[in-house]
């Protein structure tokens, strides 16, 4: 970490180009990041992509008026972002701000998202099929993530995903299995369920073919489950509430 002091973006500013890119990388705080933007444009130019790489909002303070200047182009934080964290919104939000957010980002430039809140399923269409690119996604439980997945509109927008979270209840047995198919990049992936979603994952992907896939749980413990000709190489998988024959 480094500590910005009154005095130090004078001493840094004299520094080549290549070096402050370097010292970028080590100015982790928030307040010392905005203080280096201040110093002058060229320090500007180097720190607004390490200090909106990740934006983090719940969107309740954000206004219409704020969202338009999100979507400005000559906006200095959207050109930059490429996760999103979303923190937990009131249910009676009367406006939902986040799909101009989504649409204000350059197109195919995420590749995180996670949300606290549950999204509407238009949301999480208008997502996928704006940010194809996507890596990671973790969203809420609930119906609405299942319903994407099982779009014909959402077809092709999970090939680069290689982390996600599903809850198995909400899903058919047709929906986990294009999941399976349309993401062949999972190496992490945290499902959910309740006794009835085992059931539905065991008819989505389970054979009678032994395949051994090392599975993570609070314990630790591995677990050797039947896999059916998925092609997945999972470095981790999380089972919540599933018991899994063996």
């Amino acid at each position: 970490m480094v500590n910005i002091n009154e005095h130090m973006p004078d001493q840094l500013d004299r520094l080549p180009n290549e070096l402050k890119s370097e010292v970028a990388h080590y100015v982790t705080q928030l307040s010392e990041r905005k203080a280096l933007v201040l110093v002058n444009k060229a320090w500007a130019e180097i720190i607004l992509p390490h200090l909106w790489n990740t934006l983090t909002t719940d969107l309740l303070q954000t206004g219409q008026r704020n969202v338009r200047g999100l979507a400005h182009a000559n906006s200095n934080i959207t050109k930059h972002v490429s996760r999103i964290h979303l923190l937990t919104r009131s249910c009676d939000t009367k406006v939902d701000h986040l799909p101009t957010l989504l649409a204000a980002i350059p197109r195919g430039q995420l590749r995180t998202f996670k949300s606290i809140s549950t999204l509407q399923t238009s949301t999480i269409n208008l997502l996928l099929l704006l940010h194809s690119n996507l890596e990671e996604l973790e969203l809420p439980l609930g119906q609405a993530f299942a319903n994407a997945v099982q779009s014909e509109w959402t077809t092709g927008c999970f090939s680069n995903i290689t982390s996600a979270t599903v809850f198995v209840n909400t899903f058919s047995c047709e929906g986990l299995q294009k999941l399976w198919t349309e993401c062949p990049k999972f190496t992490q992936l945290s499902l959910g369920a309740t006794k009835n979603g085992a059931a539905i994952l065991e008819d989505a992907f389970l054979s009678t073919h032994n395949e051994c896939v090392g599975t993570t749980g609070n314990t630790g413990d591995a677990t050797c489950s039947k896999a059916k000709h998925l092609g997945l190489r999972l470095a981790y998988l999380w089972l919540g509430g599933i018991a899994l024959p063996v």
